[in-house]
């Protein structure tokens, strides 16, 4: 059975919260907002261009391979 979009979304965050640095999780990960799924692709909203940036720099591999 597959999971919901936003349920995927909510699991991906935990694993990443046991992977990553607690400063690096709360900095960058948690206030990390689902958005929308639409063919294949999770949309995720941030608070601002400097932590998408990061994201996509530092985190956007561990975030596909957990999704």
């Amino acid at each position: 059975m597959l999971m919901e979009p936003l349920d995927a979304w909510l699991a991906t965050l935990g694993q990443l919260q046991l992977q990553l640095h607690q400063a690096t999780y709360e900095t960058w990960v948690r206030d990390a907002q689902f958005v929308a799924y639409e063919d294949g692709i999770f949309t995720i909203c941030v608070k601002n261009d400097y932590a998408k940036d990061w994201l996509e720099k530092r985190l956007s591999r561990m975030l596909h391979r957990t999704l």
